[in-house]
Parts: structure tokens; sequence; C-alpha cells
């Protein structure tokens, strides 16, 4: 051993007392000394598994292969005594980190449902803003009336060549002033049901949103 290298036990004191003092991150520094040191005192290992166990406790999340390195290393050296509750450190780390990636993928399908409907809510704004609906309903119209104009023009001139030309104009007139209004309503009520979907994708992204932010 090296003359500037501490001796286990004082390694070992004070990564118990940062340890005890729940500075996980200070204590942990310290048994990595023991390990890098005193490789094959089973306690500097169980001591790194114990810091991560109060890490975790504390919100950080686990790097279970580093977990896995130490319990192993720790079972290699430990006594029967030790390694009781060193598998219960453990399994401990095991249940929360199975925990912590159910969580994870729960938020991940709430998030994937609030993605895929704020698209939909994208897809449905655009439709309500754009006036191809309009222009498409216009032509309709156009053609409508020319139709309509073509009929009153035909049962109009069967009926006397003065009477035809008045009665095509008049109904005609009246042929598209009706079918403008009849389209107008549609485009209305069409325009109003987007709006009433918009909504309803709005309150269910508001509700997923408050289920995301209470899983924990």
């Amino acid at each position: 051993m090296h003359s500037n290298t501490q001796s286990y036990d004082q390694l070992l004191k004070a990564a118990e007392t940062y340890l005890n003092l729940n500075d996980y991150g200070t204590a942990s520094n310290s048994f990595r000394l023991i390990t890098n040191h005193y490789p094959q005192m089973a306690r500097g290992w169980s001591g790194l598994l114990q810091c991560q166990l109060g890490q975790a406790h504390e919100g950080s999340p686990l790097i279970m292969w580093k977990v896995e390195t130490n319990y192993n290393r720790a079972m290699q050296f430990a006594t029967a005594h030790e390694k009781t509750l060193i598998a219960q450190m453990y399994n401990e780390c095991r249940d929360i980190d199975k925990k912590s990636q159910t969580t994870t993928n729960k938020r991940n399908e709430l998030q994937h449902s609030i993605d895929s409907l704020n698209e939909e809510r994208k897809a449905v704004s655009r439709k309500i803003n754009a006036r191809r609906l309009l222009s498409e309903y216009s032509i309709l119209s156009v053609w409508l009336t020319i139709g309509l104009w073509v009929l009153c023009s035909y049962l109009a001139f069967s009926m006397g060549l003065a009477i035809g030309v008045f009665s095509a104009i008049l109904f005609g007139l009246i042929g598209a002033v009706g079918i403008r209004l009849i389209l107008a309503f549609i485009n209305l009520v069409i325009k109003l049901g987007r709006k009433i979907k918009m909504r309803s994708i709005d309150n269910e992204i508001e509700r997923l949103q408050r289920k995301q932010s209470n899983i924990k």
C-alpha cells in the first residue's frame, strides 16, 4: 500500500459518515476509493449499492448495469450475513427500476396520444380556416344554377317565347340566390361542427395532460 493511501478504516469511516448524513454523492466517492484500493472488501461495493438505492429514493434514475456490477462484486466477497442484506438492497433497486420503467411507459403512451390529438387538431384547424370548401361550393352552385336555368328555360320556352325569356331570367336569379343561401348554410353547419370537434380535442388533451402530470 502506498504511503499516501488512506487506510481502509479511515476511508470506511468517512464513507459511513457521509452515508449517515444522506450525502450520497460524497459517500459514493468515498466508497469508490475503497473499491479502488481495497477491491476485495465487500463493504466498498455494497456501500456503492446503498448509495445508489438512497439516490433512487430521492428521485435519481437508477443505472441498472452499475447496480448489477456493484451487486455482483459485493456478493463475490461478502459473508453469508452480508449477502442477505446486499440481496435486499439489490431487490429493492430492481423494484424501483421496474416501477420507474412502468411510469415512463405510461407517460410515453399518454404523450403519444397527446401528440396524435395535436396533429388532429391542426388538421381540423386548417379545414376551419380554409377557403377551399367555399370555393368548391361556389363551383357547385354555378353548375346547379346553370342546370336550373336550362331546365327553366326549356319549360318556359315550351309555353311561349316571351314568357320563356322572362321565366328563364326570373327562375335563374331565384335559383342562384337560393342555391347560394343553401350552400352557405351547409358551410356554416360544417364549420360549426368542426369547431365543436376542436373543442372536444382540446378537452381531451387537457385531460391527458392532467393524467400525465399525476403519474408518479
